[in-house]
Formats: C-alpha cells, structure tokens, sequence
C-alpha cells in the first residue's frame, strides 16, 4: 500500500512537472495587475507581455511586448511594442502600435497608428486621423466614422458609416441606412459598397466616384423583416398565454374541485359584486400595504398584502378561464357539479382569441379577470368567515336571542 501511494504521489509530481514545461516561457514572466482605479504610470516599462485588469485601467508606461487591457474604462496611452488587445466599455488607443490592435467596446476612439491590422468591433466606433494602419482594416459597429488611413484592404459593416479618410487597397462597406464618404475620402482601388441607398459623396471626393461600386440591398422596411419579427412574438405570446392559462387552469379545477364551483358559481351569479372586490384587491389592497409599510411593527403585513396582489395578477388569466368556461358552457342550465377539462378548455380557447380582439378584447379580458379575481376573493372569504369559533358563537347568540324573543312575543299573546 505505501509503494502504491509513493508511485501515485511521483506520478502526479511528473504530470504537474511536464505541464509547467509546456506553458509558454513568456507567460511566466508576464505582469500581471489588477485593481479597482489601475494607472501604469508614466515613466515605467512593462517589459514582456503584460496583462492588466480593473474597473478603470489607463495604460501610460511603455510595454515592450504584447499587451492585453480589460476593463469598464480603458485609456493607452503610451506605446505598445507587441500586438494590443483591449475589451472594454469605452476604449480609446492614443498611442502607437507594433504589431496588431484587436479591440472591442461600446465606445471605441482609435487615434494611433498601427503597423499591423486593425480590428475594431464595437457600437460607437471613431478611428481618428491619426489612425495609420499598416496592415488591413476590419470594422463591426453599429454607427462608425474613419478618419485614419489603411494601407491594405478595408471591410466595414455598420449600421451608418462616414468615409473621410483613405483606403489604399480599396474594400468593401456594407451598411444597413447609409454611406457618406467625405472631402479627405480617397481609394487606391475599387471600394464597393452595399446599402439600400446611393452613397453620399462631398464635392472634394469626386475622383473616388469612378472607383465606386454600388449594390443595393432592401431596408429593413422592404423586407418586412420588423414585421416579421412582431408577428412572430406576438404569436409565440398568444401561444404562452393559452398554454399557461390551461395548465394553471386546470390545477386550480383539479387541485380544489369545491374551490373552482364556487368559483365558478360566484362568478355567474354575481358578477357585479365580484367585480368590485376585484377592483378592491388591486386598488385598496396596494394602498393599504403602502399605509402599513410605513410602520415599522405593520411592514410584514404590508409586504404579505402586496405578495398577494402580486399572486392575484398572475393567477387573474388563470382563474377566469375556470370560471368563463363554466359559465360558457352551462349558458341554459345549472352546469355539472364538477368542472370538468373540456369547461377549462373552452375557457382557455375563449381567452386566447379575445387576446386577438384589439382593443375591446383586451379591455373584455381585463374586465374578466377583475371579476375573476373578486369571485374568488368573496369565496375565500366566505371560507375563513364560515368555520371560524368566533363566527359560529356570534351566529349562535344571534339564534338564542331570536328565540327568546320569539317565546316573549308568545308568552305575551
């Protein structure tokens, strides 16, 4: 048993052993900084690969080797001597780089040169004058603006983009609204473009009218794509709803079958009634908590009642369907002392195509759950009020003095 533990043990430590040969000898000697507020000061060297890390990260030393920032904020502004990598909330490279800058942000500023590719995905991308970019461009945003200039192939896609600087290689743009391409706009080769409409071209730019190339793609509005899409939600929404109603629906009617006739029963009978402790639940309740969660002693109260408001709403669909149902189908005569899966059935089918009703329907729905909500209140309360001590002592005085008065009425004749 001890020769086995030691063999275990000696292979562990050679596994252990042939994994650290095998990482990069550059990542050992990496630095490595994190913090909340991250400044590299001005004046040192990050020499390696460095990797930084914080909710603001300004890079102001010069790193020799690769470096990759993260964070909500991140700001370099000094040179890189390896590729630069940055993933942040608002990004903004001011100073040279080396080899490849990949960056991607909601807010994007690049306003350096860089020897190698640029690739920049982000919503709000602005590439500056400054921007000299020895290698090829790639560019994802959703509004951009390019100022700089590329020396390779550029390929933009954005939702609206302006051109106003240099595109040595040519390339493509693809845009869902427009292209403008401005006075400082220049091409070393052909520059398609692709966009519902024709380019925008500043006088200055003519001479990059002959290397222009348009294809027109639909708008959005064309292709009814948007319409599509709501369409599509709102028969997914319907089918939720119908599904949901029926399911809960029916664990209300199978889950308490006294529950769901007197609901029922309440409902048919006293709609008007039901309505207002409907209206009463939603309306007087939420004030009542809100009195109640002013005191310190009443604030669990408070918090219980707007809980069960909060479950009255959701359950409202639900229980209409229980009782509209019963009720659509026991029109003409007194309905079957049960409810049965085909009343909550019709309830839920009745429910689902007045959601299709503008409008009126949804007003016939609100209305139906109200009453809904109330008839299942009253029943409640008529359930805590019937088999309470207090209630029943009350009910029995009550019949022991008309007794009484009956016998002295009597006593008297």
């Amino acid at each position: 048993m001890k020769r086995r533990r030691v063999t275990l043990v000696a292979a562990l430590a050679a596994v252990a052993l042939a994994a650290t040969a095998l990482l990069p000898l550059s990542l050992l000697a990496a630095t490595v900084r994190s913090g909340g507020q991250l400044v590299v000061a001005e004046g040192e060297t990050l020499a390696g690969n460095s990797y930084l890390a914080g909710v603001s990260v300004e890079a102001r030393a010069t790193t020799t080797g690769d470096l990759a920032a993260v964070g909500y904020s991140v700001r370099v502004q000094a040179p890189v001597g390896g590729d630069l990598t940055v993933v942040s909330g608002s990004g903004q490279v001011l100073a040279a780089v080396a080899g490849d800058l990949r960056i991607a942000g909601g807010f994007v500023v690049v306003d350096a040169a860089v020897q190698g590719d640029l690739v920049v995905v982000g919503g709000n991308v602005q590439i500056g004058p400054g921007a000299k970019v020895g290698g090829d461009l790639v560019l994802v945003a959703g509004a951009a603006v390019f100022e700089g200039d590329v020396r390779g192939v550029a390929k933009v896609a954005s939702g609206q983009a302006r051109i106003d600087g240099s595109l040595g290689r040519g390339g493509d743009v693809t845009v869902a609204r427009g292209v403008t391409f401005g006075p400082k706009a220049a091409a070393g080769a052909a520059v398609a473009y692709f966009s519902p409409a024709e380019a925008v071209v500043a006088p200055e730019a003519s001479a990059l009218r002959s290397l222009l190339r348009h294809n027109r793609i639909p708008s959005i509005s064309e292709t009814g794509v948007a319409k599509r899409a709501i369409l599509q939600f709102l028969a997914f929404w319907h089918l939720l709803s119908f599904i949901s109603n029926l399911l809960l629906g029916l664990a209300i009617a199978y889950g308490s079958r006294a529950f769901a006739g007197d609901l029922s029963r309440e409902f048919r009978k006293k709609p008007g009634r039901s309505l207002l402790a409907g209206l009463g639940v939603f309306v007087l309740a939420p004030a009542a908590a809100a009195l109640a969660t002013v005191s310190l002693f009443a604030m669990p109260v408070g918090v219980l009642i707007l809980l069960a408001v909060l479950a009255a709403g959701v359950l409202a669909a639900p229980l209409a369907t229980v009782a509209l149902g019963r009720a659509l189908l026991s029109w003409h005569g007194e309905p079957a002392r049960k409810v049965s899966f085909r009343e909550v059935a019709v309830g839920a089918v009745a429910l689902a195509l007045l959601g299709l009703v503008p409008q009126a329907g949804f007003w016939l729905r609100l209305v139906l759950g109200l009453v809904a909500v109330g008839a299942a209140t009253r029943v409640l309360l008529a359930r805590v009020r019937g088999p309470s001590p207090l209630f029943q002592a009350l009910s029995a005085i009550r019949g022991e003095k008309a007794d009484g008065d009956g016998k002295g009425g009597a006593g008297q004749s």
